[in-house]
């Protein structure tokens, strides 16, 4: 009775040898609790038990444990007898075919891309799509094993990355759909990082004028050192102050001088000395990191999550 409720509950048979090992073991387990002997595990194989859907099974089964052996299970022992039938329960015995799991993972993560992409404009180098497919066959194929997916930062992605996380929560429904599958909000938090990744490879340097009044090699040092101190500009252009056309001006996100600019210009644009020390790398780099992070936010999302 019991290991046919176990089989209900999951969805899984037990083959036959199986379920003689299973009789077995739980009889040999029943005995040695009669006799007042019990098991002790640390909390460090609990915490791997506990989080395993077989504790939630076994439970379920407790009152036709206690009616037909009289015994009573303690915590340690529910995880005990829980952690045997994992290890003995590895697979279904009507294993989803391979291709059957590779075609419902791409339906999930093409149907999702086709919703990010609404809202997030990726690069078309961007391998989103194919990183999401290999997550998503990787929780379909851990999914036969029933086991509960324990993601240690959801809750940092939850509260630093909100947006991420909010979006990421729309993969839900699509699993219910096509693998009629319920993820936590612990995978979510998986996925979340996938979108945060592929936003963060997404982001381009500002691409900036550099514009001058003295010679080129009077201004190479500080070219140099903003080329190899920040990353988030890109100088595609560099031009003496009389050479500078309105074309420029406006072909270009950001604007490094080394001399103060009229305020006619109203793109962004910054002084730089010829020989910049560290202090003011540092702010120009923190004042740029706040340009560099708008401006890609504007462009790569094109609405609100």
């Amino acid at each position: 009775l019991i290991l046919k409720k176990l089989e209900i509950n999951s969805g899984l048979v037990f083959e036959p040898e199986e379920i003689d090992r299973l009789r077995l073991n739980l009889l040999v387990s029943f005995d040695r609790i009669r006799q007042g002997l019990t098991v002790t595990l640390t909390s460090e194989v609990v915490g791997r038990l506990q989080n395993t859907l077989w504790v939630k099974y076994l439970a379920d089964c407790l009152n036709t444990i206690k009616q037909g052996f009289g015994i009573e299970l303690s915590p340690n022992e529910l995880y005990y007898l829980s952690g045997i039938l994992l290890s003995s329960k590895s697979k279904p015995i009507d294993a989803v075919s391979p291709d059957s799991l590779n075609l419902t993972a791409s339906n999930i993560a093409q149907e999702f891309s086709k919703q990010v992409i609404q809202i997030i404009n990726l690069p078309k180098t961007s391998t989103f799509a194919q990183d999401l497919e290999a997550h998503v066959l990787s929780v379909l194929q851990k999914s036969q094993f029933i086991w509960e997916c324990v993601n240690p930062i959801k809750q940092q992605v939850h509260d630093q990355f909100p947006n991420s996380f909010k979006l990421a929560s729309r993969i839900i429904p699509l699993f219910q759909q096509y693998a009629n599958l319920e993820i936590n909000e612990d995978e979510v938090a998986y996925v979340a990082m996938h979108i945060m990744s592929a936003l963060e490879m997404a982001r381009k340097p500002l691409k900036a004028l550099f514009i001058f009044d003295k010679t080129p090699s009077e201004v190479s040092y500080a070219l140099s050192m903003i080329k190899n101190h920040i990353a988030e500009v890109k100088i595609s252009k560099l031009v003496q102050a009389k050479e500078i056309t309105a074309d420029m001006i406006e072909d270009t996100e950001l604007i490094l001088s080394s001399y103060p600019l009229p305020k006619s210009i109203t793109k962004p644009n910054f002084t730089v000395p010829l020989i910049p020390d560290n202090r003011y790398l540092n702010q120009l780099k923190s004042q740029i990191a706040l340009l560099y992070e708008k401006h890609n936010d504007d462009r790569i999302i094109g609405k609100s999550l």
